[in-house]
């Protein structure tokens, strides 16, 4: 059967996108086989390192993702010692997530190690505008994510 999703220049442009995600999922599991935490532990932690402590709901709406999903990987990070939650003072229910110091120590040698092994990876893709190739994703994002939301309108 074939993928009629890359039948348009927008399809196989999503479809190259979700292919490059998995690459970078698998490419950063190897990078950090050793830490002993997931690509989604990873995600949470660079929120965490990016707004300072927040609530699981927070998290899931940046994310894009359920609360639960969030929960879930919050839970793992805290039975690893990498976070904790105290009272959150504008929620009674929804704690507030924060990284330790191991979890501080622990983000910044990822992001070294993503940050040698990107820059090296920069150099072979040469004569590819990066900033301007990142700045056409977002603009295609935020398109989609307007899409979404007029599709919410329409069908409520």
């Amino acid at each position: 059967m074939k993928d009629t999703t890359s039948d348009t220049p927008l399809g196989e442009l999503i479809n190259q996108v979700r292919l490059l995600f998995h690459q970078a999922v698998s490419t950063g599991n190897q990078l950090h086989r050793d830490a002993g935490i997931s690509m989604s532990m990873r995600a949470v932690l660079e929120q965490l390192a990016q707004y300072g402590a927040t609530s699981v709901p927070d998290m899931a709406r940046r994310r894009n993702v359920t609360r639960q999903h969030i929960q879930q990987i919050v839970n793992d990070l805290l039975e690893a010692g990498l976070v904790t939650q105290t009272l959150n003072p504008a929620h009674k229910r929804s704690h507030l997530i924060a990284m330790t110091p191991d979890g501080e120590r622990l983000f910044e040698n990822m992001r070294e190690r993503e940050r040698a092994f990107y820059t090296s990876l920069a150099t072979e893709l040469d004569g590819i505008d990066l900033t301007q190739l990142a700045n056409d994703l977002a603009a295609v994002r935020a398109a989609i994510a307007s899409r979404a939301e007029q599709i919410d309108t329409v069908s409520t």
